[in-house]
């Protein structure tokens, strides 16, 4: 089939989602795991963070979501929980802005 018959999905740290108009944190595939209200201060916008344990089958992952100007940002982090990636991670989250 032409690709123009699937909407194609892609992946980024920082690619910018459209909210839907009225939609509140729950909307994302992550529902029953996120939050109702922001949890969590990212380059000073409130965001919602939402963890995943690891288990045997996949490393623990944490997905953040920044709105702004009706667009909503996913920063999406997987083996949180190993030490050698923590350091990469906090400086990621400590130096996080949005240009505009």
């Amino acid at each position: 089939m032409p690709d123009g018959d699937y909407p194609k999905a892609r992946s980024s740290l920082n690619e910018l989602f459209h909210c839907m108009i009225g939609a509140g944190w729950q909307w994302s595939y992550l529902s029953e795991d996120m939050p109702i209200e922001p949890n969590l201060t990212l380059g000073g916008l409130p965001s919602a963070r939402n963890y995943t344990p690891g288990s045997q089958q996949a490393y623990a992952a944490q997905n953040i979501f920044v709105s702004t100007n009706a667009k909503l940002i996913k920063i999406a982090m997987i083996d949180v929980d190993g030490m050698e990636h923590r350091e990469f991670y906090v400086n990621i989250l400590t130096t996080f802005r949005i240009n505009e």
